[in-house]
């Protein structure tokens, strides 16, 4: 059994990046200019057969805004979730995902006042090729 993780992380960034009119970062430089996107915690259990292995993931996606409401951070979600929802959105060598599915959204504000953060919480279903 392989873990897909990084194939998973890879194809993530590179739809989101597509999809999204912000930049997508795994990790946030120092003075990153919002809107933007955060591809966050994972976790990873056996959802393998008798005769195919395969992995279940959640993954969770930040998105932070700092523009007045929530619109942007509910908007962005949005746009990430219809991008990785759509069929054949993830693209990952030695392996194929069977489905993606939404498990959670959530909106908040920071406590400076100004930030808003939005969270999307995804099911992806891989079976290794």
């Amino acid at each position: 059994m392989k873990l897909p993780s990084a194939a998973l992380q890879q194809a993530l960034y590179e739809t989101l990046s597509a999809a999204l009119s912000c930049q997508v970062y795994d990790d946030v430089p120092e003075n990153a200019a919002f809107p933007y996107c955060v591809i966050g915690e994972e976790s990873c259990r056996d959802w393998g057969t008798k005769s195919q292995p395969g992995t279940e993931v959640e993954i969770t996606l930040h998105f932070w805004s700092q523009k007045p409401g929530f619109m942007e951070v509910k908007q962005l979600a949005d746009a990430g979730l219809q991008a990785l929802t759509a069929s054949q959105a993830l693209q990952l060598d030695e392996f194929t995902v069977v489905q993606v599915r939404f498990l959670e959204a959530s909106f908040g504000r920071e406590d400076d006042g100004v930030t808003r953060s939005g969270t999307l919480r995804l099911g992806v279903k891989i079976m290794e090729v």
